[in-house]
């Protein structure tokens, strides 16, 4: 899934017009164990989305969801 938001936390990017969310859905869709985080600007849009997505996680909203990881590429 791609995520092409105007917002620096794509999880909170990913709320569409009717109030759901298009991430959570495409996790509980696809039945997701592992996701993996890539970006270009870890320290602010990926750190952003992932402490977001582990505190969904950690109020039980991403089901079956057991591990997000984190690519950094640093150059």
């Amino acid at each position: 899934m791609e995520n092409k938001s105007s917002h620096i936390d794509g999880f909170l990017g990913s709320m569409d017009e009717d109030g759901s969310n298009v991430f959570l859905n495409w996790v509980k869709t696809n039945e997701l164990k592992t996701i993996l985080v890539v970006g270009i600007c870890t320290d602010i849009c990926v750190l952003d989305f992932v402490c977001t997505t582990l505190s969904a996680q950690n109020l039980g909203l991403l089901a079956p969801l057991e591990d997000v990881m984190v690519y950094s590429c640093t150059t």
